[in-house]
């Protein structure tokens, strides 16, 4: 999902949190993938898109250049300013700290950044701005519901990225910075409709318009009460 379009969606994941129990494998597995998706040299794979433009690229390219002066180890990262290519990249070793973790990414960049523990993970989520998306990858039921009722986002996968745009009965949309309102199937429909109320009065009950008007009475106040309920 991450390299799809060469990482230009806007629901691709910006990075990974993973425990260090995981971490090697992980990224060993990843590699593989990344070979198998667009083989050995992505450049030559019919598969694997390029970046929008130069400017967009010199943009990707200072993230990795700020990971690397922090510390970060890049898996990939090579670029071809012509061919407007950047191969599907992997950093590890990476901190909060560095621009590819504050920014969003929309590039074939992919941070891996340890973690003590699923609570450390989902604080750092919350410490930033609302997602469009956010994904959790577990077999616990318990941190599942966990994830979901802490992480405020547009969107939320379980065991999987992305998929949720595919269906046309779920809503797709943000909240906060990452925009408001949804759309897709019905709420598509309501999304860019307008609800308009109308009210049309019954003019064979004119004569009991008096009791809406001053002077108000203990009468009036008391019929009005039970019409109205708490809104009065």
């Amino acid at each position: 999902t991450k390299y799809i379009n060469c990482g230009a969606t806007c629901i691709a994941p910006d990075y990974i949190m993973c425990t260090s129990s995981v971490h090697d494998t992980l990224v060993s597995n990843l590699q593989k993938c990344v070979e198998t998706f667009y083989t050995a040299d992505a450049q030559t794979s019919e598969n694997y898109a390029r970046v929008l433009n130069g400017d967009h690229l010199k943009r990707l390219e200072g993230y990795l250049s700020d990971a690397k002066s922090k510390g970060a180890n890049v898996i990939g990262g090579k670029i071809d300013q012509d061919d407007r290519y950047m191969e599907p990249t992997i950093v590890t070793g990476v901190t909060a700290e560095m621009l590819l973790m504050k920014e969003e990414i929309f590039g074939p960049i992919l941070p891996i950044m340890k973690v003590d523990g699923f609570e450390e993970a989902v604080g750092h989520v919350k410490k930033g701005e609302k997602p469009l998306a956010s994904y959790c990858f577990t077999s616990s039921s318990a941190k599942t519901s966990t994830f979901l009722n802490n992480i405020s986002s547009g969107a939320s996968c379980i065991n999987d990225c992305a998929v949720h745009v595919l269906s046309p009965d779920i809503p797709f949309g943000g909240v906060g910075n990452a925009g408001m309102g949804h759309y897709h199937g019905r709420e598509g429909f309501l999304c860019f409709s307008n609800e308009k109320a109308v009210y049309t009065n019954d003019t064979l009950t004119d004569g009991l318009r008096w009791i809406r008007y001053p002077p108000f009475s203990t009468f009036k106040e008391g019929v009005l009460g039970k019409v109205m309920g708490k809104s009065w």
